[in-house]
């Protein structure tokens, strides 16, 4: 992780004159509280926690939305997908019923909320649809379960998807696409100071596919795995649109 967003980050660093370290968290919520008490200065939050962070007034600003590349179309915006082996002769979400499914975790918007708020509007309850369901962690995990048949199906995103068809080969069948997911928003504290929150928004809005280094080397470098291909600027309604599915009650 720390290697596909270092080239991101040498070059934030020499256009601001700052220097940001990399830090990882095991969840968001820990992200959200470390950003807020302003312990880090500058995050990516996916949108479910973006949208948290905004109800609870979270002390963190807006700078910027993700732009990236999805089957050769650059979207402000991804889907998510419900996935069953081709083997498995499941065809459609009811095919599920009594099987062994995987979810992410239930933080993440593709891998869990999405699907299940599809669930429910069906009348339908994972607890009681499902034979066994079980929290992987990863989406590469999930797809890597589906095809090796451990699960029925699973719930995954788009580049998951693309990425582990690409590694496995045309072993998976979609059953289920959701609606539109905003991609994350990238946000910093309000206790960094506000000349450079202003220029880390700058940099990133400069930012597109084509930006380089001052040795040519690609700042949103495919090869390490970055997904973004940009930056842009939404308003707070682009990701208040998806809060009534996001932030569904348990």
């Amino acid at each position: 992780m720390k290697a596909m967003f270092e080239p991101l980050l040498d070059y934030i660093d020499l256009q601001t004159g700052e220097t940001f370290d990399i830090v990882l968290y095991q969840s968001y919520d820990e992200l959200v509280r470390e950003i807020s008490l302003g312990r880090v200065h500058f995050a990516c939050l996916n949108a479910i926690s973006y949208l948290k962070a905004r109800r609870a007034n979270a002390n963190i600003r807006y700078i910027a939305t993700s732009i990236r590349d999805y089957e050769g179309k650059d979207s402000d915006h991804y889907l998510g997908y419900v996935i069953t082996h081709k083997d498995s002769g499941i065809k459609d979400f009811s095919g599920l019923k009594n099987k062994v499914f995987a979810f992410v975790d239930q933080t993440s918007s593709s891998g869990y909320k999405m699907p299940v708020a599809y669930m429910r509007e069906q009348g339908l309850e994972p607890k009681t649809f499902f034979k066994k369901y079980f929290y992987l962690g990863d989406h590469d995990e999930v797809a890597k379960a589906v095809k090796n048949r451990v699960v029925d199906g699973g719930a995954t995103w788009e580049t998951s998807y693309r990425i582990n068809k690409k590694r496995y080969g045309d072993v998976y069948r979609i059953i289920h696409t959701t609606p539109p997911i905003p991609n994350d928003a990238w946000v910093v504290s309000n206790r960094l100071p506000k000349r450079i929150s202003d220029k880390l928004k700058e940099v990133l809005l400069s930012l597109d596919r084509n930006a380089t280094t001052p040795l040519g080397a690609p700042v949103l470098n495919p090869s390490t795995g970055i997904p973004e291909v940009g930056f842009a600027e939404r308003d707070p309604g682009f990701y208040e649109q998806a809060a009534s599915v996001l932030l569904f009650k348990e």
